[in-house]
């Protein structure tokens, strides 16, 4: 069952794995990493939501993640073959649709189709929202429940 704005969902999706992807620890204000290739946000993108398709119903958080999920998985992986940015209908080229609107906005910048730098703009948004404490634990609830046990941090 998809909710209308699922595709919104799953833009956010990637946006917070993205900047999970920078931020990996709750009590981190500052970047771990000067990058994130795209293939490496894919794969990421990809294992949460592996783990999001078999986890519970998400009752708790109140959210359809399971539809955004579903959404991801029926987007082909990547095609070599073909131009990215042309292409409209696979995993990589909906990630670099999320990257062209926070590149408009300023937040990130997007090397060659290949490689992702957080913006000064972006940095003051997470220090000033993501490490907000209740805003944060809620986030990384919903990252934490896609992880395996073990793991603590988010990769």
């Amino acid at each position: 069952m998809y909710i209308p704005n699922s595709y919104l969902y799953l833009a956010y999706f990637v946006m917070l794995c993205l900047l999970a992807k920078f931020y990996n620890s709750e009590d981190q204000s500052l970047t771990t990493r000067q990058f994130v290739p795209i293939e490496e946000l894919e794969e990421t993108v990809t294992r949460h939501v592996d783990r999001i398709l078999e986890s519970e119903p998400e009752e708790e958080l109140k959210l359809n993640l399971s539809s955004v999920a579903q959404i991801w998985h029926e987007l082909p992986k990547i095609d070599e073959k073909k131009n990215l940015r042309r292409v409209k209908n696979n995993r990589i080229s909906f990630i670099l649709r999320v990257l062209d609107f926070l590149e408009n906005e300023g937040l990130v910048q997007v090397f060659e189709d290949h490689e992702i730098r957080l913006l000064p703009k972006m940095e003051h948004l997470v220090v000033k929202y993501y490490f907000h404490s209740e805003c944060k634990e809620h986030l990384l609830k919903i990252l934490d429940k896609s992880l395996p046990l073990e793991s603590g941090i988010i990769r």
